[in-house]
């Protein structure tokens, strides 16, 4: 398996004369949880829709080391069908974006809700299932398409600690398997608790993604630190 799953090199995206980011790039590895974060406006969830293909990069290139397991984003506000049940929402991704039969689909729909732990939920209707299962059923939907990456944008905004807790074992556990994950979000403690790398999207630029502990920790670039403290001049870290 390749070392890297996806790379972004030397991306652009402007609206008119509002350049969002210029010059941006990372990787993601197989099994790797990276999150983004920054201030509202910074660009974050247009650079998830640009990676998806929704949106055009001004300039850049994106490339997948299996561009045939492809890449699947999870929206904030879910976007199920309210009038098809948990197993109809994801068979339903199945049979139009694939093409696939009625058969196989309910088996790898039911495979996917398995692995977020909805199985036994596969005939409730969306309206019957709380935020946090409805969540999981839209993440469910993304990952019967056995992407390479799966993309979330702000996936705790309606959750309470718990639920986030839950979601973050679910993450975990596609890691596990060798999915990638690239989550947007404005929540770090989550970002501090369940990523394995943390990178800020600010001002039109990504710093390097760090691993969460030295992200969140006294040694993080001075950038970070004045993010994650607004108002408190950072210092430079000591010489040993």
């Amino acid at each position: 398996m390749s070392a890297v799953v996806l790379s972004l090199r030397g991306a652009r995206k402007a609206f008119g004369d509002d350049e969002l980011f210029a010059g941006l790039s990372l990787e993601l590895a197989p099994g790797e949880h990276l999150c983004l974060l920054g201030p509202s406006g910074a660009g974050k969830s247009s650079l998830l829709r640009c990676i998806m293909g929704l949106e055009a990069l001004d300039r850049g290139m994106l490339s997948l080391a299996d561009p045939t397991a492809g890449l699947g984003l999870v929206f904030q506000d879910f976007r199920l069908f309210p009038h098809l049940d948990a197993l109809g929402n994801v068979t339903l991704a199945l049979r139009a974006a694939q093409g696939l039969g009625a058969g196989e689909a309910e088996e790898r729909a039911l495979d996917a809700l398995a692995q977020v732990g909805l199985d036994a939920f596969a005939g409730k209707m969306p309206g019957a299932l709380s935020g946090g299962q409805q969540q999981r059923v839209a993440i469910a939907r993304a990952l019967a398409l056995r992407p390479a990456v799966l993309l979330f944008d702000e996936p705790t905004s309606a959750l309470d600690p718990e639920r986030t807790a839950e979601l973050g074992a679910v993450l975990r556990g596609l890691t596990a398997r060798g999915v990638a994950l690239l989550t947007v979000t404005h929540d770090l403690a989550f970002a501090e608790h369940w990523a394995d790398a943390v990178a800020l999207l600010r001002e039109g630029q990504l710093t390097m993604p760090l691993p969460a502990v030295r992200f969140f920790g006294p040694e993080a670039p001075a950038a970070v630190r004045a993010f994650l403290s607004p108002g408190v001049a950072p210092e430079e870290p000591s010489e040993p």
